[in-house]
């Protein structure tokens, strides 16, 4: 195994204790731990697949493709437990299987390119570029630029939040938010700065490294902010969402949004 198949292995211990530890919390907002449990799980999963697409035992496996499908689902997932930790009684619908529309599709276009390899093959001679790489070139930028669309939406609902209970993101007695505030905005920077590099990667010839080694760091960065959280202030995986006091008894409108310093 080569490094990068080592530390997408030990990203996935780490998310297996994390799965675990948010989970098995007892009180609080349960609904938006299991969501940050599933976000994390579907997370490692991915991870668990780029270990043999970076060693010796890369094989194109089916399994394989639906597993790296599951980028798509991060964005959607982040977005959920944003709105549970800051919405209360938030449940996931019907409505929001909209949001796993990307993910379906990347699926059946993954599958389909397996099952018939004629389907990105060309008759063009000779070749410019292989249909392949602009293929994952494509799932590259449409990846980066969900993931940006939903880091701004979660930015928006922490905003509104904040604006909503006339406070600094705190959701109960010495419980802050800023953390998740934090979070999402280095989701976003990532994500951002992912878009950028799959956009020199689809128009130029610039190979900055290996395919998966952007999305494991960004999984990375995340894993270890929710560790590091959670051993320093351990109560906000216990926390429940405080409803607005001043809002949720006035019928007037929520006072607008103000930006974050």
């Amino acid at each position: 195994m080569n490094p990068t198949s080592v530390i997408a292995a030990s990203s996935v211990m780490l998310a297996i204790l994390l799965v675990t530890a948010i989970y098995n919390v007892k009180g609080g907002n349960r609904y938006a731990n299991r969501v940050l449990a599933l976000f994390v799980a579907i997370s490692a999963l991915y991870l668990a697949s780029l270990v043999p697409l970076h060693s010796a035992l890369m094989s194109d496996y089916p399994m394989i493709r639906v597993t790296n499908s599951l980028v798509f689902l991060f964005g959607p997932l982040l977005y959920s437990y944003v709105k549970a930790m800051t919405i209360p009684g938030f449940k996931l619908g019907r409505a929001d299987l909209v949001h796993i529309v990307p993910f379906v599709l990347l699926v059946f276009i993954g599958l389909s390119a397996f099952w018939l390899p004629e389907m990105v093959t060309t008759n063009v001679s000779p070749p410019t570029r292989k249909p392949e790489v602009s293929i994952r070139d494509s799932i590259g930028i449409v990846y980066y630029a969900l993931l940006t669309l939903y880091g701004y939406l979660s930015v928006r609902c922490l905003q509104q939040h904040r604006a909503s209970i006339q406070t600094e993101f705190s959701n109960l007695e010495g419980i802050s938010l800023r953390w998740l505030y934090i979070l999402v905005m280095i989701t976003v920077a990532i994500a951002s700065l992912g878009l950028l590099i799959a956009l020199a990667r689809a128009f130029t010839d610039i190979q900055f490294w290996p395919r998966g080694i952007y999305s494991m760091t960004l999984m990375i960065s995340i894993y270890y902010l929710i560790a590091f959280m959670g051993i320093t202030q351990p109560q906000i995986f216990g926390a429940t969402v405080a409803e607005a006091p001043a809002a949720a008894k006035s019928d007037k409108p929520p006072p607008s949004i103000k930006p974050v310093a």
